[in-house]
């Protein structure tokens, strides 16, 4: 096991801690009137826990990047306790970690999730290629993992350049950048519009599944995005998550 002895980048720290309170401003997460404390919050958690943050980190990422995904995940615990007492009027639309407080809610949820996860077995070779497009999508943070599923080789391709550490302000800009990668590793000349088009079918044929024969559920496109932030929070919950 390789140990990484760096000293704690306090200024990284600050950038990166700007950076995810932004981000959950701007996805509706939070009321403005939260911004500094999500920020502070999160500051405070990486001095607390900053000797254990820098033990984990193993160089296989950029170490912005590792810290993005740790600070990520501290913003999702202070919006998990914190967001019964906001008022939803100060919000653009409904907070996603709001959702599903009730011990019935989560196993709902639970069970989704399982069932969103074998649908997207079923796509064998394109499976981690539907998770890391679909992720852009929805504007969920990006991790090494889901290039390296999607190709192993993707420093080679730089899809780190591409994708990590990106918030993409419109679609276009999205399709446009899907649209190299795939070109890159498939070896292909897609144009942002034949993008579009392979996740929207993408994400019919996955409702289509989740709805099932006889229409027992009624997704749309908002919900499965909802849950599918919810199934890449499990994922990644335990390899990034730090005893209070």
């Amino acid at each position: 096991m390789v140990v990484m002895k760096i000293k704690f980048p306090e200024k990284l720290s600050i950038e990166v801690a700007d950076s995810v309170t932004t981000y959950f401003l701007k996805r509706g997460s939070i009321p403005a009137s939260e911004k500094d404390d999500l920020r502070q919050e999160i500051l405070l958690k990486c001095v607390n826990h900053k000797k254990q943050i820098m033990g984990n980190y193993r160089g296989e990422s950029q170490l912005k990047t590792y810290l993005t995904s740790v600070f990520f995940n501290f913003g999702r615990e202070y919006i998990r306790r914190e967001s019964r007492n906001w008022s939803v009027d100060h919000l653009e639309f409904p907070v996603k970690e709001t959702i599903g407080n009730s011990p019935q809610s989560r196993l709902v949820i639970k069970e989704e999730i399982n069932r969103l996860q074998l649908i997207l077995q079923l796509f064998a070779d394109e499976a981690a290629k539907t998770r890391l497009f679909l992720k852009c999508y929805y504007r969920i943070l990006i991790l090494i993992q889901d290039l390296s599923e999607y190709e192993p080789s993707f420093i080679k391709f730089e899809l780190d350049k591409l994708l990590l550490n990106k918030e993409f302000s419109q679609y276009s800009e999205v399709y446009e950048a899907l649209s190299e990668v795939s070109n890159r590793v498939e070896n292909k000349h897609n144009k942002p519009d034949a993008v579009r088009m392979w996740i929207k079918k993408r994400i019919m044929q996955i409702i289509k599944r989740l709805d099932g024969r006889f229409g027992t559920s009624n997704y749309s496109e908002e919900t499965l995005g909802i849950l599918f932030d919810y199934m890449t929070e499990e994922q990644n919950k335990e390899e990034y998550e730090y005893a209070e």
